[in-house]
């Protein structure tokens, strides 16, 4: 798929899911409002999953967790320092 047809799609809510079965084959299809989408977002559950699934090869639990409740103070503090240490060290 060009550059401009995925523009197009996502500007007007449709997001290509692709996939590659075991056997090597490839498909796609479109996704109208995908998770995430300002239309369908995704609840607190699925954002804190999609936090720590992404920063499992990276983080351990503690490390995640400290990023998770630094992410859910942010109103809090009124800044996104304590965030950012999580992120960096």
């Amino acid at each position: 798929m060009h550059e401009v047809e995925r523009r197009v799609l996502d500007s007007v809510g449709i997001g290509v899911a692709a996939t590659k079965d075991v056997a090597g084959r490839s498909s796609s299809a479109a996704v109208v409002f995908p998770s995430g989408h300002a239309r369908n977002p995704m609840t607190d559950r699925e954002i804190v999953e999609k936090l720590r699934s992404n920063g499992a090869e990276r983080w351990d639990d503690a490390r995640a967790s400290r990023i998770e409740d630094a992410a859910w103070r942010l109103h809090e503090t009124g800044g996104i320092d304590r965030l950012l240490e999580g992120l960096r060290g």
